[in-house]
């Protein structure tokens, strides 16, 4: 456990510390609640529909597609519910922020690593690769790219551990 200490926070964490403006979000409910409700709906139709003979067959169909559609959308709408955590929002933009992941050749670790200090994200974004390789970073854009959270990792047997602090970047 003494390992695990020596490294920085990783951005998964840190990205809500690093500015008030970077909040966490769950998503949206009211697609599944429409879902559910739907559902209900045809239930209600079905037990409606189920009254003559001549309508078993329909109100059975619109019976087990209601239930079905209930379902879906409950099962989805409590499962947004039950999560703890959701994605980076920055509030003035009010923009998702996405993540997004950058490898770099091993060999040019100081160059990152000074981009990285001089907050010069277009010359990491130049500078990256497609290949995976033991140096990569970590980053959080708005849909403008005006407001970025990044962190460099390193690979470490096993593991990618945070090789920096993680740092906000505004144009």
């Amino acid at each position: 456990m003494e390992a695990e200490n020596k490294y920085p926070q990783h951005i998964d964490k840190a990205i809500y510390k690093v500015s008030e403006e970077i909040v966490p979000r769950r998503k949206n409910i009211v697609i599944p609640a429409i879902t559910a409700l739907a559902g209900v709906a045809l239930l209600v139709l079905s037990s409606s529909l189920g009254k003559t003979e001549s309508n078993a067959n329909l109100a059975s169909s619109t019976f087990f597609f209601g239930l079905t559609v209930l379902v879906v959308g409950a099962v989805i709408m409590i499962a947004r519910l039950m999560k703890k955590e959701g994605f980076p929002y920055h509030l003035p933009s009010r923009s998702r922020m996405t993540e997004q992941v950058n490898y770099f050749d091993a060999t040019k670790r100081s160059l990152v690593m000074d981009l990285f200090n001089r907050n010069d994200l277009d010359g990491l974004d130049k500078l990256s690769t497609e290949n995976p390789s033991p140096l990569m970073m970590i980053s959080y854009r708005t849909a403008n790219r005006k407001v970025t959270v990044m962190q460099i990792h390193e690979y470490v047997p096993h593991r990618y551990v945070p090789a920096s602090t993680t740092m906000l970047h505004k144009k």
